[in-house]
């Protein structure tokens, strides 16, 4: 993070411009509730049990779906659900991906730099 700060002119030090929350990326329908705000990090690995889970559903600890975790990278729901992958192959490409938001914000102050095609 401090070698990009440095190097690329123009950053902007604000987060994005719409910031994401957990509780907005939930099925809305099934009564559930975040936890917390917002997810630090999400790898291919398993959580590590003395975390509780993020998110309860009338009651109970519940863990994020995989629509839910592909809201969270700022992808459409149901963005992996193609070729018949298995909900955990899904889940460990959406743990080695990089998020949308984080992507657009990085790249943002590069824009000016290349001709938009329009």
């Amino acid at each position: 993070k401090q070698w990009y700060q440095r190097r690329v002119r123009g950053r902007k030090p604000e987060p994005t411009k719409r910031p994401v929350t957990l509780q907005s990326c939930l099925e809305v329908a099934c009564d559930r509730t975040a936890r917390v705000e917002k997810i630090n990090c999400v790898t291919s690995r398993k959580r590590v049990e003395t975390a509780p889970p993020p998110i309860v559903m009338r009651g109970e600890e519940d863990g994020l779906w995989t629509t839910e975790l592909e809201r969270v990278f700022g992808l459409d729901a149901h963005y992996t659900d193609v070729g018949n992958l298995s909900r955990t192959v899904r889940l460990k490409l959406l743990g080695k991906s990089w998020s949308v938001h984080v992507l657009s914000h990085i790249l943002e102050p590069l824009e000016r730099y290349f001709i938009r095609g329009e």
